[in-house]
């Protein structure tokens, strides 16, 4: 159902013309902002028209006439009455906020919005916004506007009414990108890189051979489908030679780096081939990772051969890779949809794995960068971090909160109020601007605010205890852990999220069952030791050797591989 209403949303997109606008350029396109931070535009009739297509078209015809007749008793307007189709990103008007993004869509047929709105929606309300008319279904979100019978506009209530009654911008940086559009490229799509804000932090995690790609004015992609094989083209445009010719070095290292991670996951799949390769036949559960495995080897290395002699060239201020999409390509866009989905069916458990991978692999580093910050704070306070209490021994906030100035986010840390509770009125604002670190990409079910990061918490006077207490006033010293650092566990990957300025944690005593961790990755989870390195505990691990990792100093003796 959600996916049909998206389509719906998409389907009765409608164009806004601002009363200035460039004369030369189409009605759908000269409503779109020179200043927009996004545009895709599709010329949606000519590419169904395209040799690429022409198997799916075979596809739709061969429902049958009576189907089709049916299918279209029930839509309207017609898909086929698309002619273009565009998407247009605004820059979001305050920080944190998602950007505003409006649809827009040219009818090659005029369509009777009456009846538009009789059979789709039927609950829509009429609302005034600047002087225009906008309907609005609150069931399904969507508001659109109609300028005429062939250009139509749609959005969510409140974007669509921003849009509407934004000034005017005919000029900007995505302007080359709108009169692309307009000499009838068929694929457009343009991001105007001066509008993104990119945190000092963020740009930071970015190597620095490769940042000065970053600096580019704008990206743009546009597809030219005039011929059999589509030519291709993606050009990065910046605002000078020097900073074009520091892009092209960056490219060529950036290349160096994927070669590299390509490398890494072509030796996966090599191993799930060879690994068993001369004990016979595999078991039929196995086929079908093993068909991924051999396709995806031969996409990577199709790849890494294109990456060998990449069509790179700077032109001026503009670093541009042009190139005609191979026949093979396009035979691929042309593939039945049973065979797509065969095809997607044979990768998906290889690409599973490679993601699962990566998500292990972005918690690790989650893990690394708060277990930093946590010797960091022992460094300035003599002591590890705790929850933070009152003056009569209550908590507050958590040691999640404590350890912001030490994740590079002492702006947030001061927006607290840390004599208040978390969920005061003040505190509890804050509870949906949780920073990157706490949050698990992999978990099974997220919860905006809530984290899966949690530690080890047991009550006052438990013996032996763990690395966090309820007490404001027993806090861990490096010297306390006399298990070894590299043998006590801070925090882990727990099965149930808590609100990460909760002053929450896994519930830890000696004589009771351990809590539930982990379950978001297959066999295991990972755990933050006090030595700062991060290790994959797997699910079958010995629950008295978990224990003994829990405890600073119970004297066990743990032997991990």
């Amino acid at each position: 159902m959600r996916s049909a209403r998206r389509w719906l949303a998409l389907l009765l997109a409608l164009a806004y013309v601002p009363t200035a606008v460039a004369q030369e350029l189409p009605a759908d396109l000269a409503m779109v902002p020179g200043d927009s931070l996004g545009f895709v535009h599709l010329r949606v009739a000519d590419i169904w028209k395209h040799d690429l297509m022409k198997s799916w078209r075979d596809v739709y015809l061969n429902a049958g006439p009576k189907a089709i007749a049916a299918f279209e008793k029930q839509v309207y307007p017609l898909p086929s009455s698309i002619e273009r189709a565009s998407i247009v990103l605004l820059p979001p008007s305050e920080e944190r906020e998602p950007p505003t993004v409006v649809g827009i869509v040219r009818f090659s047929v005029a369509v009777d919005p009456a009846k538009l709105v009789k059979l789709h929606l039927p609950k829509a309300e009429t609302i005034g916004t600047g002087g225009q008319k906008i309907l609005v279904d609150k069931e399904l979100n969507i508001a659109i506007h109609f300028k005429d019978d062939k250009h139509m506009l749609v959005g969510e209530p409140g974007q669509l009414a921003a849009f509407l009654k934004r000034p005017p911008v005919l000029r900007g940086a995505i302007t080359p990108a709108v009169d692309a559009a307009a000499k009838g490229m068929a694929v457009v799509a343009s991001i105007n890189m001066k509008a993104i804000p990119i945190p000092p932090r963020e740009l930071q995690m970015v190597p620095e051979n490769i940042q000065p790609i970053l600096k580019a004015e704008r990206i743009t992609l546009t597809m030219d489908l005039k011929e059999a094989s589509p030519l291709t083209s993606l050009r990065a445009n910046y605002a000078g030679e020097k900073l074009a010719t520091e892009a092209e070095e960056a490219v060529k290292d950036a290349i160096k780096i994927a070669k590299v991670s390509l490398s890494q996951f072509r030796q996966q799949m090599e191993r799930q081939i060879f690994e068993k390769e001369n004990d016979g036949p595999r078991p039929a559960k196995e086929i079908p990772e093993l068909v991924g495995a051999l396709a995806g080897l031969g996409m990577l290395n199709s790849l890494n051969t294109y990456l060998d002699n990449p069509p790179l060239k700077r032109e001026g201020n503009d670093l541009a890779m042009t190139f005609t999409l191979p026949k093979e390509l396009n035979q691929i866009g042309g593939l039945y949809p049973a065979g797509v989905a065969v095809g997607v069916g044979l990768l998906l458990p290889a690409v599973q794995k490679v993601r699962e991978a990566a998500a292990r692999t972005n918690s690790s580093n989650n893990l690394k960068q708060i277990g930093l910050a946590m010797h960091n704070y022992h460094d300035v306070h003599g002591q590890m971090p705790g929850n933070i209490y009152d003056k009569n021994g209550k908590a507050l906030l958590s040691w999640r909160v404590a350890i912001l100035p030490y994740i590079e986010q002492q702006a947030l840390y001061q927006q607290f109020k840390l004599d208040e509770p978390w969920d005061s009125e003040h505190n509890k604002k804050l509870l949906n601007i949780m920073p990157k670190p706490y949050i698990l990409t992999n978990a099974r079910n997220p919860e905006v605010g809530k984290t899966f990061y949690q530690g080890f918490e047991c009550a006052k006077g438990t013996q032996p205890r763990s690395f966090f207490v309820d007490d404001a006033k027993a806090r861990t010293r490096l010297l306390d852990i006399t298990d070894g650092t590299s043998n006590t566990v801070m925090v882990v990957e727990a099965a149930d999220a808590v609100e990460w300025t909760k002053p929450a944690d896994l519930a830890f005593d000696p004589k009771k069952p351990l809590p539930k961790l982990g379950g978001h990755s297959a066999n295991g989870f990972n755990a933050l030791f006090g030595d700062g390195s991060v290790r994959f505990l797997t699910s079958t691990i010995n629950q008295k050797t978990l224990l003994a990792l829990i405890t600073i100093s119970g004297g066990e003796v743990v032997d991990l591989p």
